[in-house]
């Protein structure tokens, strides 16, 4: 189904509607819209630090997100690009594509939130939910409802976290429905090992494949590469660990497996956006 031949002609080019709560953007921030490149696209070497959380469902056009440590991974429609608070990255964009995305912006702390409640996908930079013509009508439906003055602000962030679980269950939902593909079955293997470690060899193994092969396959399949997916697994786990008061930040690195504080604060940090103490902060003010 073509979901671009759905929308208003209002929304298939740029679009957008703003509200804050707050004088603090980065916490109370709260957009919806849409955003085409028809033409020129931005320079693709232009480097994002988003302070707030955005979050954009592409419908048209390709191109590529390059995170912090030069991975790439190809964007197409249907693919969840997570603007995460912190964390430098770029998405340069095909010229020529027809690029059309409708995005979403919330505050920091709601993110934070999202990510303590380990809420499965909300810390990996891109995810496939696909284009399912539900959840682009829930951003038709924000955009009218958020541009309505008269529509009360905190209904309108209710239906804009709900708008963003969607996307994070829709693609929970994919991946679940293919129970033999690769970053599947590693999730099963990290499952079983209590500091959430896999040698790629043994995960290759497991799969029966040959190192390489898993390797490559492993990436066209999950985005990321198998190493990379798993340090996100991990730091999904830090962030549920240090939300919980009783467990101190060296009893989470040492859970985790890491060899000290100093070098979990630092990978946490490179793939958070910020250290375990502020960040545990935050939750508890």
């Amino acid at each position: 189904m073509d979901v671009v031949s759905l929308l208003p002609e209002a929304l298939r080019r740029t679009n957008g509607v703003h509200r804050q709560f707050g004088t603090d953007q980065d916490r109370t921030i709260l957009s919806v819209g849409f955003l085409s490149y028809p033409e020129s696209p931005p320079d693709p070497d232009r480097v994002l630090t988003f302070t707030y959380y955005g979050a954009l469902l592409l419908l048209r056009g390709t191109g590529r997100y390059i995170g912090p440590d030069g991975c790439s991974v190809p964007l197409a429609p249907g693919c969840f690009i997570q603007r995460r608070p912190g964390i430098r990255h770029r998405t340069p964009v095909d010229p020529d594509s027809g690029w059309l995305e409708c995005y979403v912006c919330l505050g920091r702390p709601i993110y934070e939130s999202l990510l303590a409640a380990g809420i499965p996908g909300i810390g990996e930079p891109v995810l496939a939910p696909g284009l399912d013509p539900g959840l682009v009508q829930r951003f038709v439906a924000l955009h009218g409802r958020l541009g309505a003055r008269e529509t009360p602000s905190a209904s309108c962030l209710a239906d804009a976290v709900s708008l963003v679980c969607l996307a994070l269950q829709l693609d929970a939902d994919r991946r679940a429905a293919a129970p033999d593909r690769l970053p599947e079955r590693l999730d099963r293997l990290l499952s079983l090992r209590p500091d959430g470690r896999v040698s790629l060899e043994e995960a290759a193994d497991e799969a029966g494949l040959g190192v390489e092969t898993y390797r490559k396959r492993f990436r066209a399949q999950a985005g990321v590469p198998p190493h990379r997916y798993m340090i996100l697994r991990r730091m999904s786990r830090a962030r549920v660990l240090l939300a919980d008061p009783g467990h101190s930040v060296e009893s989470v690195a040492l859970s985790l497996g890491y060899p000290d504080t100093a070098t979990f604060t630092h990978q946490f940090r490179q793939y958070a956006g910020i250290a375990p103490l502020p960040f545990r902060r935050r939750l508890y003010g």
